[in-house]
This record gives C-alpha cells, structure tokens and sequence, in this order.
C-alpha cells in the first residue's frame, strides 16, 4: 500500500474524529446544593449546574412530571443560584412550576 495513501486515510479519521467530538456538547457540572422539595404534595428538583470552563450557574426546576422552567438569567455563584430557587419557591408556591402530566401545554408560543 502506497505510504500517501496510509497518511491520507489517517488524516481523515482524525478530521473526521475532531469534527464527531466537536458535535458533542460538554457535559454539565452539577452542584450539591440542588436538591428535590415538596410543597402541598408537589414534587420539584432544583437543578444547578454550569458548562465546563464557564463560571456562571444555570438554575432549572423540574416538576413531577418532568417539565421544567430555566431562568434566563444567570448566577456567580451554585449558593446564588439556589438562594433564588428557594425565594422564588416560597414567594410563588411549587404549584406554579407543575406542569401538564402530558407535557403540552395549552398556549401558543409568542
């Protein structure tokens, strides 16, 4: 076999590895602050968790039935993150973060 043609073939794997890797998104880091609570026989897990080599904290809530609400906005800190999960649970009730058991909602997106 021509030597051209063995480098060839080897650098095409390897585009082709980098460009499979390159599609695979970084997994999430998590917190041990999250955790699951229940209010008025609601379920909810509040999940903290940021990218790998970032530094801000994304905070999601997901109800019983697998809905979840992520805020948009971001936190410094896993202990941020939580504080407001916690705030927003109190001040809003868990009700208000269970969604359909089905998953479809009855409004339109706008």
């Amino acid at each position: 076999m021509n030597s051209d043609v063995v480098s060839l073939a080897c650098i095409t794997q390897a585009i082709q590895e980098e460009a499979r890797d390159s599609h695979v998104p970084p997994a999430p880091l998590t917190t041990t602050l999250g955790n699951s609570c229940f209010s008025g026989g609601k379920s909810l897990s509040v999940e903290i968790y940021r990218i790998k080599g970032t530094t801000d904290w994304s905070l999601e809530i997901v109800d019983e039935n697998g809905n979840s609400t992520v805020w948009d906005d971001l936190f410094t800190s896993d202990k941020d993150a939580i504080t407001e999960a916690k705030k927003t649970i109190l001040e809003e009730t868990a009700e208000t973060f269970i969604g359909p058991a089905d998953g479809k909602g009855n409004s339109k997106w706008e």
